[in-house]
């Protein structure tokens, strides 16, 4: 079996404590979960980390993250709709 070392042990840890460090910091705590997940993942962090810090399932998060960008789009689309019009 493999041996990890110790900074393959405590990297992904410092990074997911940095990230639980950053929603705090950026005042997410009362933010859905959709808003959670959007901003870890603007972080970088995977979806099955983001799924665990947010007590969820990947396949929540990742349906959560389809529908945020679907609602992005769709905004950017009406807006540049409107634009033209006027």
């Amino acid at each position: 079996m493999d041996q990890l070392s110790a900074e393959q042990k405590w990297l992904p840890v410092i990074g997911r404590s940095l990230a639980q460090l950053c929603l705090q910091k950026a005042g997410m705590e009362q933010k859905s979960i959709r808003d959670k997940a959007v901003f870890l993942s603007a972080l970088g962090i995977e979806i099955d980390d983001c799924a665990k810090m947010l007590n969820s399932t990947a396949a929540s998060i990742r349906e959560l993250l389809r529908t945020a960008k679907a609602s992005a789009f769709k905004s950017v689309r009406g807006k540049r709709a409107v634009a033209k019009k006027i």
